[in-house]
C-alpha cells in the first residue's frame, strides 16, 4: 500500500493536528479568553483552574454563552433580554474592566466556573425568569 498521495496519513510531516486548527480558531475569536481562577473546594482546600469563557460584546451588541460562545441571536446587550439568562460579573482577561458572562442557568455556572451558589440565589433566578417569558 503506497501513502505518498495521503497527505493525511500519520507518518507525512504534512498532516495537520486538528487539535491545533481547532485552538487556532479559538485563538482567532476576540471574545475568546483564558484566565486563572481559584476555589476552596468543600474540604476547605484551594485550588487553581484556568477558565476559559467567551464574552459578550465587541463588534456585535448580541449576548453570547460564556461556556460555549454561541449567540443567542435574538437578545442584545444592555436590553431586558440580559434577564433571561444567568448573569455573572468578571474581571475581564484582556484589561482591568468588569465584564458581565452569560448562562443558560445557574448551575451551568456552577459547572464551568467550580462555584456552588445558595439555593436561594438559583430559586429566586428562576423566578424572576418565569416572571419575564
Amino acid at each position: 500500500m503506497i501513502y505518498d498521495d495521503d497527505r493525511f496519513h500519520p507518518t507525512n510531516n504534512n498532516d495537520i493536528d486538528q487539535n491545533t486548527y481547532i485552538n487556532n480558531i479559538i485563538l482567532s475569536d476576540t471574545g475568546y479568553n483564558k484566565v486563572i481562577q481559584t476555589y476552596i473546594d468543600e474540604n476547605n482546600v484551594k485550588h487553581k483552574y484556568l477558565l476559559e469563557y467567551y464574552s459578550s460584546g465587541g463588534n456585535t451588541k448580541i449576548l453570547r454563552n460564556a461556556v460555549t460562545g454561541l449567540q443567542y441571536k435574538n437578545l442584545r446587550i444592555g436590553t431586558k433580554d440580559e434577564n433571561l439568562l444567568f448573569k455573572i460579573p468578571i474581571n475581564s482577561a484582556n484589561n482591568n474592566n468588569r465584564e458581565n458572562l452569560f448562562y443558560d442557568s445557574p448551575e451551568q455556572y456552577e459547572i464551568h466556573q467550580h462555584q456552588k451558589l445558595s439555593s436561594k440565589t438559583i430559586q429566586l433566578w428562576y423566578n424572576k425568569k418565569l416572571n419575564k417569558s
